[in-house]
Parts: structure tokens; sequence; C-alpha cells
């Protein structure tokens, strides 16, 4: 993204893409259990109505170092990460408002996905900061703060505390939302 504006409309883009593929999911997975496909787990479950879709976000330090030029732990990379789960999770609550259905912001650990996601980026993009080296390269998980920061224990478990990781909002009883900030 050349600035802060279009990196937003991107990821309501994708945010919006991600709900597509949810609700179709969770119509196919419903569709399937209702038509007998599923008799275990609708016996032991009998709904999905009270699962959530979940969203996530991966590589929000590369994120920082490719729009601002500096990572996640400076004050610009701390304050856009801030903004983008805030972001993020008032899209979510649209979402669940919208559909119906239970929605939620996490952090996730995007394992594999780091990889498959920087590679593709690479390809895409080839000038584009990534973690790790060209031939293996990987965005961080999550806000996490980027491999080899620190040897301080304290100081990355304190990390997410300071820079909410997991922006989590679940009422299993409605479609109302709770949540930090």
């Amino acid at each position: 993204s050349k600035d802060k504006d279009e990196f937003f409309e991107k990821i309501k883009h994708y945010m919006t893409l991600a709900k597509t593929s949810l609700e179709t999911k969770r119509r196919v997975v419903e569709n399937n259990l209702k038509n007998g496909l599923m008799p275990y787990t609708k016996r032991y479950l009998g709904t999905f109505k009270n699962h959530f879709s979940t969203i996530g976000l991966c590589g929000m330090n590369e994120a920082c170092m490719n729009l601002l030029k500096k990572d996640i732990t400076s004050p610009e990379g701390k304050q856009l990460t801030i903004d983008t789960l805030k972001f993020m999770r008032e899209k979510v609550r649209e979402f669940q408002q919208e559909t119906g259905s239970l929605y939620n912001l996490e952090a996730t650990p995007a394992e594999s996905t780091a990889y498959r996601f920087a590679k593709l980026d690479k390809k895409m993009y080839p000038d584009i900061y990534t973690s790790g080296t060209p031939e293996m390269p990987y965005l961080t998980n999550s806000t996490q703060l980027p491999v080899g920061y620190t040897d301080d224990v304290v100081l990355a478990l304190e990390h997410p505390e300071r820079c909410p990781a997991a922006v989590h909002w679940r009422d299993h009883n409605s479609t109302r939302s709770w949540g930090r900030g």
C-alpha cells in the first residue's frame, strides 16, 4: 500500500472476502448437517449457530515495515497495529450484525500460512519486506514481536498487553459484542 487509506481499503477488501468464504462454508456445513450427512455431529452439537467464524491477521510486523519503514515495536508501528486491530474489530462487528452469525477477531497462529503468504507476496511484489531469508521468507504470526527481537521473556509476554494481539469478543447468547478498547 502506498498510504494508510489504501492499506485499510485492502484490509476491508480481504476481510469481506473472508466473510463471504466463511458464510458459504457455514451454509454448506449447516446444509450437510440438516441433510443427515453428519449424524454424529448433529447428535453431539445439534447446530453450528453457536460456533464462531474467526478472522485474524498475519504479518503485522511486516505490514509496519512495508508501510512505515519501522517495525511493530516502534511507537508508529504500535499505533498502526492498534489502529488496524480497532478497524478489524469494527468490521467483524459489522459482519456479525449483517449476517447474524457469530464472528471473532483473534491472534491467529499462521504456522505454514506465514511461509505461503510470504512466498506469494514476494512473487507478486518482489521488493516487499518479509522476515526470514530470500530462500525462506515468512510473515510474523499475528502481532507478535519480530523473531529474535528480544531474549527477555517478560518483555515478549508483555508485548500483547501493550499492543492487544487478541481482540476477542464473544457473547454466546446474542449478537452483541464486547471486548477491549
